[in-house]
């Protein structure tokens, strides 16, 4: 009682007078815990650290407190544990040891986000646990990490975000990649999760679901999500997309117009990379991203994270059935391991020449376009299969399908299709269909590669004779006409 005494004037006292250096300051509060210690009454020791901690803001010196107070019941469980024996009682667990400890965890967690200027995954934490906090802080924070070095998109993300978002977001670009993963794992090690683990478990989540969002955001980052999903759509728009497959590109995905729900006039550009899947693909390639050396010997097997690994790892889902995971979403995966690896890199984890690899995607590619669209195939059919038969008997179905068309120009692209009649019909469908941005893209691709390979014949050179009259025609009709509306399209 009388130790108790003289620590609560010495706490109030320090707490409520003038702050002097850090390091008295420190002194104090270490002094403050071992006078604790010393105290003999358990319920006034635990009162007077209950009230010390209460008057502290969270901090090294709280954090302090807390632990001495969890010493304090340690030591009575310890004192009261042989007279439970002597009375043949067995010592139950001790919950409010645990309860402490959780919270000691927790606030040393709130602390760990307050010193890394992320405080706002703080009631995140809090709320939802530790899994919830580091699956928020994976979501969002690679956003602006996609805009490290453009300073114009990054202002465009800035000017939507309210001051404590701004601020957030620049201690995000401070922390980076591997500060991000530092944290995360330094969360997980507190609160009893396996960083690995969960990392796989958010890969192979988004992948799946590039639309799946956490269940909560920390104030303002739904706005900077927005603005990043904007500001992809514009760029997109602005460099354009190609219509057929590309290993390594940023995304093969394609629009909801798959669904078909517009009109022919208005088809969509099916190969039209989505904001969502992209940013997608840049979050899952922030957490894929290897934790550490290849073969570093000094690391578990079962906790490694290197890039043979992480390559491993992706490659088991590229190969699941089909039935398990989507051919989207081995598209998917199969686009985040060529970011995160070197073709070198990814040969050593798949054993095999990567151009296979490769040309395995490029399939699964197809395979999804034809699902979407309603005419799926068998893949080893469709690998084995003639491409330019193949090609040949979905125009002769589908040609008046302007979704369908798009499908066999890519097709034929993609595995060089050097037929000049059919091509010329494929351009002359296309332009009827008026999917000027796709047949734009086309002819830019055929003039890059296949053009070279393509036979002389007339109706190919009338066909693309005519995508270049049309427009000029359009607008002469439209002058002669004298119309008072906006002119004609002349993409």
């Amino acid at each position: 009682g009388a130790a108790a005494a003289s620590v609560a004037p010495t706490a109030r006292d320090g707490l409520e007078g003038p702050r002097g250096d850090g390091g008295a300051e420190e002194a104090c509060v270490c002094r403050m815990g071992s006078l604790l210690l010393d105290i003999h009454d358990f319920e006034k020791a635990t009162e007077t650290a209950l009230a010390l901690e209460e008057r502290l803001p969270l901090g090294p010196d709280r954090l302090a407190l807390m632990r001495s107070r969890l010493a304090l019941t340690k030591r009575r469980s310890q004192a009261s544990s042989p007279l439970l024996k002597s009375a043949h009682i067995e010592p139950s667990r001790n919950d409010a040891n645990t309860a402490l400890e959780e919270q000691i965890n927790l606030q040393e967690s709130r602390w760990d986000l307050s010193q890394r200027g992320l405080s706002a995954f703080g009631d995140i934490l809090t709320q939802g646990g530790a899994q919830a906090c580091v699956t928020s802080m994976y979501y969002y924070l690679p956003l602006v990490l996609l805009w490290q070095d453009g300073e114009e998109d990054k202002s465009a993300l800035c000017s939507v975000a309210d001051a404590p978002s701004q601020s957030l977001l620049r201690e995000a670009k401070r922390l980076g990649t591997r500060g991000l993963h530092d944290l995360a794992d330094l969360l997980c090690g507190r609160h009893g999760l396996v960083p690995k683990a969960l990392r796989h478990r958010l890969i192979n989540q988004w992948l799946r679901h590039p639309a799946l969002r956490p269940a909560t955001c920390p104030e303002g980052l739904d706005r900077v999500e927005e603005a990043c999903l904007q500001q992809l759509a514009v760029h997109m728009s602005d460099s354009g997309s190609a219509p057929y497959f590309r290993a390594g590109a940023s995304v093969e995905a394609k629009e909801a117009m798959l669904q078909g729900n517009a009109a022919p006039a208005a088809a969509s550009h099916i190969f039209r990379q989505a904001p969502v899947e992209l940013l997608c693909l840049e979050r899952v390639a922030c957490v894929a991203t290897p934790r550490h050396r290849r073969m570093c010997r000094d690391v578990p097997k079962e906790a490694r994270e290197d890039v043979i690994s992480r390559c491993r790892f992706l490659l088991q889902m590229v190969f699941t059935k089909e039935t398990s995971v989507s051919y989207d979403a081995k598209c998917r995966a199969l686009s985040v391991l060529f970011r995160i690896a070197s073709p070198h890199e990814i040969s050593a984890a798949y054993r095999f020449p990567v151009e296979d690899l490769i040309g395995i995607w490029k399939h699964y590619f197809y395979m999804d376009i034809f699902e979407r669209l309603g005419v799926p195939q068998d893949f080893k059919r469709f690998y084995e299969c003639s491409k330019a038969g193949l090609a040949r008997s979905l125009w002769r179905q589908h040609q008046a399908d302007s979704q369908k068309v798009q499908a066999v120009a890519a097709l034929c692209l993609d595995f060089s299709v050097n037929d000049s009649r059919f091509w010329a019909s494929i351009l002359q469908s296309l332009q009827g269909h008026r999917l000027h941005d796709f047949l734009r893209d086309v002819l830019v691709a055929l003039h890059e590669g296949l053009i070279a390979d393509l036979p002389h014949d007339p109706g190919l050179s009338a066909a693309l004779a005519g995508l270049i009259t049309e427009p000029a025609a359009a607008l002469k009709a439209w002058a002669c006409a004298g119309a008072a509306s906006q002119p004609p399209c002349t993409a």
